[in-house]
């Protein structure tokens, strides 16, 4: 049958918290989330898609063999910055937080933030992963010293 966004948001979670890398599931994935509109899973699918994205990020292009923006990776973020657009003022703070870790994953490699991430954005962003009391008492010592910083 079809995936709903969050089950998509899910599962891409779950590869992601287990480093699994697999191409044609992660090609299925894209798929499916490409069939929804960005405004179908609601703020937490978003989150989720965006926090998985930014740990499989160096992966995802392992998921097509179509140059430029025609590559999984490029669609996929692409699909998951509108939905952050479209959920952003509903977002929490564990949701923006795990939008900061995207926005982190973009800037570490040069890639561009979209026009919807202006300064405000990215500022609450930031702000919500340095208050999230959580990711200070990490198992991840990565996050915590970037929580820190």
């Amino acid at each position: 049958g079809d995936l709903d966004p969050q089950s998509v948001a899910s599962t891409f979670h779950s590869l992601a918290t287990l480093h699994i890398v697999a191409a044609p599931l992660y090609r299925h994935l894209c798929d499916a989330l490409e069939s929804l509109p960005p405004g179908a899973g609601g703020p937490q699918a978003a989150a989720n898609v965006a926090w998985s994205v930014a740990v499989m990020r160096p992966f995802l292009d392992l998921a097509s063999n179509l140059p430029g923006e025609n590559r999984s990776d490029q669609r996929l973020l692409a699909w998951v910055w509108k939905a952050v657009e479209v959920h952003f003022e509903d977002m929490d703070r564990s949701c923006l937080s795990q939008v900061q870790q995207l926005i982190l994953s973009c800037r570490l490699d040069g890639t561009p933030l979209p026009p919807s991430i202006g300064q405000a954005e990215e500022d609450a962003c930031r702000k919500a992963f340095k208050d999230n009391a959580s990711i200070l008492s990490s198992t991840s010592t990565l996050q915590a010293d970037v929580a820190r910083a």
